[in-house]
């Protein structure tokens, strides 16, 4: 059974986000005082973004990481849905976006890519983390363990440049990773931190990758034990 979470512009203009496997029950409901407690003296509301999912426990993760969101945030989800109100796919990356990394490789300095933000921003960014949340949805189905965050999973373009001979600021590709849902804090900025699924796209490559980056000592031991004993896995 579909889901849907959703969100409401209440009478007021502010917004309430849920889920439900019948919206336009759920919608009445709402419009009849028998819904949640913050939309009863707001009425009424209606219906200004909305998104299917497969099943109720993709929707409950889903309706989470939109309640996390801030209110310009939620706004700028209302306006990437379509005229219906359901949420656009992943678009794709625009030649813009390859574009930009291939200038970015011939101008690494901080003055060109504080100038060019905006574009890194509409092109690269952007479509990485709208990337992010359709593959979240996806993996939800067969791999729900898997987790795809647009804050956490997109890595940020700045290099750590501490201890490496070349000084140039700025990645030349745009990545993601998608982790466990038991992953700690430290994802996205430490080396470990579970397996997963990676992915980069660069001016003349795309790569896609799984597993674990850097373990630490006792979690290699333990992968090199596994495949000792069962080296058909």
């Amino acid at each position: 059974m579909a889901w849907t979470v959703y969100i409401l512009r209440c009478a007021d203009g502010s917004l309430y986000s849920g889920m439900t496997d019948e919206l336009d029950r759920r919608l009445a409901a709402h419009n009849a005082g028998r819904g949640a407690r913050y939309t009863r003296g707001r009425l009424p509301v209606k219906v200004v973004y909305r998104e299917q999912v497969p099943n109720r426990a993709t929707a409950l993760r889903r309706e989470w990481q939109i309640k996390q969101l801030t209110r310009v945030q939620k706004e700028a989800l209302i306006m990437r849905g379509t005229s219906s109100g359901t949420t656009a796919a992943f678009p794709g990356f625009r030649p813009a976006a390859l574009r930009f990394l291939r200038s970015l490789k011939r101008n690494n300095r901080r003055e060109w890519f504080e100038s060019q933000r905006d574009l890194y921003e509409n092109e690269v960014r952007q479509p990485l983390q709208a990337l992010v949340e359709e593959l979240d949805v996806r993996l939800a189905a067969f791999a729900p363990e898997i987790t795809g965050d647009p804050r956490r999973s997109v890595f940020r373009i700045h290099r750590d440049v501490r201890f490496s001979r070349d000084k140039s600021p700025y990645k030349t590709n745009a990545a993601c990773w998608f982790f466990h849902r038991d992953a700690g804090k430290g994802v996205g900025r430490e080396a470990h931190g579970g397996a997963g699924f990676y992915f980069q796209i660069a001016p003349g490559e795309c790569l896609l990758g799984a597993g674990l980056w850097m373990p630490p000592p006792a979690s290699l031991a333990l992968i090199r034990e596994r495949l000792s004993e069962e080296p058909g896995t």
